[in-house]
């Protein structure tokens, strides 16, 4: 399970415990049937519990309607893929906790899935696992949210198990002493990250809120969740999980009538039935939690601690969901932090160059929000940062912002909507978020109700909001940071000093200007939606190959340009050049500055991704249907005419630099770099991609251009198009944008050098001062992309997830950790498999056996039938979930031809999947996973 800031929950990997307490007997079929369940309805619905289900103006396919128990149900039909997502809303988070049960929302989130009356502990994981799905729950400052996501033709399983979940959970006492632990080291994991939902997070909301609930972390507090009795946990959880108080929104293959009537078999659905209804006296859940008043002075928080960069927050409070200016508020965060064309990139980080990244997040509740501003630096730019910051916000207040921004804004959510729509898991996520606040219509409208706001209503909102004296900062700084060092505020009034001098004398900053639009192309739609095409296969005039299927179901398109090479031949003195060319490619082109390119491609809603490896170069293109022409136009430019200024490289040269630093700061990242430095030592996988402290100074705009022309040549060139395109146009397009690529030489391209022999169990103990410890256990993996392929894949599918052997030895048996699982590396060159668990430092060589005893296991027998056939079960499903959308089949079918796969596809991957053995799964774990030869690293605090 998850803590979530977002409204919108995205599927999240790794789930909640399923250890302890006294077993049950599991169900004969071991299929997610629905069968007995003491307190809830049978198959036969009671007279009273049919809702009006019925279609909604909103969109075609949707449906609505509310049972007699108050419980509210949504479906929307979606036919294209036989799959389907049962997702339940509870309007129950952190928020509306009382003050004795902080912390406990995202506990009983835990708990839920810790075995109910007729379901032992593990069985939920495991019948989503053995059905194909995948499940995953969040917990926010308002709501939580169940969801599983499987083959449509399982759905009603599913169904049931959120419903038996829900309201019949055991929360069994040994089982809840286990979980306690786990939370306590989820709080600990968050607490080790410095940039955003973080520590930061946790430290600044305490300082900057005195009376809102959004000053208390979503996880609760360590003692809390020790100590708070079983009994106050049950009673909150029944005040809660009311039927009136959730929707369950299901989204799919499937048909409304009989969504209805399976939701009635589990879900209390009947007048009366559930938990306590509204006005019982044993509610405990707080129905209105109090607001932050307005604050007339700004507030400061300076921590240390082990790390190298310096962090900071501004926060503001920002309007709720029911304020009327909730529409204005997306316009103004973007307009501040969305894309490389918001003004704190092109002034902050571009211009000024005082920080190295940054973030703007936005919190909304129904009846306040937060806005916060994420800084990351060093301690000599940091106040000069604080400063440039404040300039921008008075100038949002004087003037609002222009125009171009403003139509930028409306574009950009425009395509995230659209986009929204490729994934059942998005489209329910979406339905359910607005059904929580009570605007269902929202779903709908929310891209047109953003067009409708003014510059001046940003303005307007930007003076309420954006004033020094409301600002709240926190700062967190390197240990032997001085208190006042290099203009940073020590108090109070020296924040509201720095900030209100910045503000009134503004940012004087020249907004950009970008083109005038194209006209939009191929804007007709298909009346109904289609079933996509399988790829084709053409040439170019250029002589690159392309593939491409037509999908005309979503008006969007994802497109794949890849080239063999990468980092595959770098050395030591020249380590981060194939990175390095990548990101100055897309700071300028034909002509164009960084500033007027990226201001073109947001005001059209296009976005280009680099879509790379250590052994290939790439760029992935996403946009809407009808700009797919100059979107086009726009990465052949990227592709063959880009323009490396030196200045530019200057600046993404400065900027690999800091990131490197800030990887230092992030346990796990600090780690990953510790072990495959020990794997691989001098050798191009070895070093960070980015390029290494020494390296990173050397390389210059002419062996940018060298690398350049050398990787991308026709000869090597692989496009993949998936979406909604015309093949005729297409294929004019791509002709007409490549017709200048050079056929390069005949060389092949650059391969890796092999990997370095292991002597024997290599270890490395890096001590520093933090929560948890990261423990990481490297092995040599295949020497290319194909080989034991899916084999290893089954391997990771039996170890991983909740359902996994990892998570139920490590996490639910002995209660050593929250993260857990087995990844694996692969390319043309070396590969690695990687075990990981983070965990308690008292218990970090505890962990670090039991997680080698557990991989060393699959070397000698075979996985048990029953076990192998969940984990089949469940791969084949995921690999359908997978393929909903464009930009997945488009880096599928990339990677494929990367690696030169005879039988590239989703089909050839699920059969091969179908056909795979136990004893094929032994002989790849056996290939690598040796007992006396690895590579081990363990980060944490001395505890000698």
């Amino acid at each position: 399970m998850v803590m979530h800031r977002c409204p919108i929950v995205n599927p999240a990997p790794v789930g909640g415990r399923l250890a302890g307490g006294q077993p049950r007997s599991r169900p004969d079929n071991g299929n997610m049937s629905p069968g007995p369940n003491p307190g809830a309805s049978d198959m036969t619905r009671p007279p009273d519990s049919t809702p009006v289900l019925t279609p909604h103006e909103a969109a075609a396919g949707l449906w609505t309607g509310t049972y007699p128990s108050g419980l509210r149900l949504i479906v929307r039909e979606d036919h294209r893929l036989p799959v389907a997502v049962a997702n339940v809303w509870v309007r129950a988070g952190s928020n509306r906790e009382p003050e004795d049960l902080r912390g406990w929302s995202h506990g009983i989130e835990h708990m839920l899935f810790k075995g109910t009356a007729r379901r032992a502990e593990g069985d939920f994981a495991l019948e989503v696992a053995r059905n194909g799905g995948n499940t995953n729950a969040g917990t926010g400052y308002e709501t939580t949210n169940y969801h599983i996501t499987l083959p449509a033709e399982n759905l009603t399983g599913a169904i049931d198990l959120l419903g038996d979940a829900l309201f019949h959970a055991a929360f069994e006492p040994a089982a809840l002493d286990a979980e306690r632990e786990v939370l306590v080291h989820e709080n600990h994991m968050y607490d080790d990250k410095p940039f955003g939902f973080g520590l930061t997070w946790r430290l600044g909301l305490e300082r900057a809120l005195d009376t809102s609930p959004y000053r208390h972390p979503i996880g609760g507090q360590d003692a809390n969740l020790r100590d708070r009795s079983r009994d106050d946990i049950l009673t909150f959880w029944r005040s809660a999980y009311r039927a009136d108080n959730m929707t369950v929104v299901v989204v799919g293959d499937v048909d409304p009538e009989q969504v209805q009537q399976q939701v009635a078999a589990t879900f209390p659905v009947a007048t009366g039935a559930g938990h306590p209804a509204k006005g019982d006296p044993r509610v405990t859940m707080v129905i209105s939690p109090d607001v932050e008043p307005s604050h007339t002075a700004a507030r400061l928080r300076v921590e240390t601690g082990e790390i190298r960069k310096a962090y900071a927050k501004l926060i503001f409070s920002a309007p709720g969901e029911c304020d009327p200016r909730r529409d204005v508020l997306p316009v103004l965060r973007r307009t501040l932090g969305d894309g490389r064309s918001c003004r704190l990139h092109r002034q902050v980080l571009e211009e000024d160059k005082l920080v190295d990244n940054y973030m703007v997040t936005t919190e909304t509740g129904p009846r306040e929000g937060l806005l916060i501003v994420d800084l990351e630096t060093d301690v000599p730019r940091l106040a000069g940062a604080l400063a440039a910051v404040a300039g921008i916000l008075g100038d949002l207040g004087r003037e609002g912002c222009t125009e171009q921004e403003r139509e930028r804004a409306v574009t950009r959510v425009r395509r995230a909507h659209v986009f929204g729509l490729e994934t059942v898991q998005g489209q329910a996520a979406n339905l359910g978020y607005h059904d929580a606040i009570d605007d269902l219509a929202g779903a709908f409208e929310l891209p047109g109700r953003i067009a409708a706001v003014t510059c001046d209503q940003v303005a307007a909102l930007s003076r309420d909001m954006l004033r020094p004296a409301a600002a709240t900062a926190m700062l967190y700084l390197p240990t032997d940071t001085a208190a006042g060092a290099d203009g940073l505020p020590r108090t109070d009034a020296d924040l509201q000093e720095l900030l209100t001098a910045a503000f009134d004398r503004g940012s004087q900053t020249e907004v950009v200007i970008g083109e005038t639009l194209p006209a939009a192309t191929n804007p007709s739609r298909p009346e109904k939606p289609a079933t996509g095409e399988d790829f084709r296969q053409d040439q170019l005039e250029c002589g690159a190959t392309v593939h491409w299927r037509h999908d005309p179901s979503v008006p969007v398109v994802a497109i794949s340009f890849t080239v063999p090479g990468g980092a595959a031949d770098e050395t030591a003195t020249n380590s981060g050049l194939a990175a390095l060319t990548r990101e100055v490619q897309l700071k300028g082109a034909a002509g164009r500055s960084a500033a007027e390119f990226h201001a073109l491609l947001e005001d059209l809603g296009i976005a280009i991704h680099i879509h790379a490896g250590r052994d290939h170069d790439g760029f992935l293109v996403t946009t809407l249907a009808e700009r797919m022409d100059t979107a086009l136009d726009l990465v052949g430019d990227v592709l063959l005419r880009p323009s490396f200024p030196v200045a530019e490289v200057e600046q993404e040269r400065n900027l690999a630099l800091a990131h490197l630093e800030s990887l230092q700061d992030e346990p796990f990242q600090a780690a990953a770099l510790a072990i495959r430095a020990l794997l691989y030592g001098d050798h191009p996988y070895g070093r960070p991609q980015v390029g290494t402290l020494a390296s990173l100074p050397l390389l210059d705009d002419a062996m940018l251009r060298a690398h350049h022309a050398r990787s991308w040549n026709s000869s090597h060139l692989q496009v993949v198009i998936s979406g909604d395109v015309d093949g005729d146009a297409v294929l004019a397009g791509l002709n007409r944008i490549l017709a200048d690529m050079p056929p390069g030489d005949g060389t092949a391209p650059p391969q890796p050098p092999p990997q370095r022999p292991l002597q024997g169990i290599e270890s490395s103990r890096l001590t520093r001062d933090q929560n948890q410890s990261v423990v990481l256990l490297a092995w040599p993996g295949p020497g290319d992309a194909n080989r034991h392929r899916v084999p290893l894949m089954l391997l990771r599918q039996v170890l991983n997830g909740q359902s996994g052997r990892l998570f139920e030895a490590l996490r639910n048996r002995r209660s050593l950790c929250y993260n857990t699982g087995l990844v694996g590396t692969s390319g043309r060159g070396p590969g690695m498999l990687l075990g990981y668990v983070l965990t308690a430092p008292a218990t970090a060589q505890s962990a670090r056996d039991a997680l080698l005893a557990e991989l060393v296991a699959t070397t000698a027998d075979v996985v048990p039938e029953a076990e192998f056939a969940r984990a089949k079960a469940e791969m084949l499903g995921n690999l359908l979930i997978s393929d909903q959308a464009n930009v997945s089949r488009a880096s599928r079918r990339a990677g494929d031809l990367l690696h030169g796969r005879p039988r590239p596809g989703l089909a050839a991957l699920l059969e091969e999947v179908s056909a795979c053995t136990c004893e094929e799964v032994r002989q790849a774990a056996a290939a690598y996973l040796v007992e006396d030869g690895f590579c081990e690293v363990i980060l944490g605090p001395d505890k000698s």
